[in-house]
């Protein structure tokens, strides 16, 4: 097995989702980012720009809240 320094692994948050997408910082709690991951896996980019509780970012483009 190959051990690789803490440091360099990657966050689960990025391996949940794009790299395109950034969470609001008070997003911290596990069930806020299963519900994040709901709503990424549920709405189409268009409904994550209008409707998305969770997501701060897409594209560079900032969430209506």
């Amino acid at each position: 097995m190959n051990k690789t320094d803490f440091y360099n692994i990657p966050s689960f948050v990025s391996k949940a989702f794009y790299k395109n997408i950034e969470l609001l910082l008070s997003v911290d709690e596990l069930f806020e980012i299963e519900m994040a991951f709901l709503e990424f896996n549920c709405l189409s980019k268009e409904q994550l720009l209008e409707r998305s509780m969770f997501v701060k970012y897409i594209d560079n483009k900032h969430i209506r809240h």
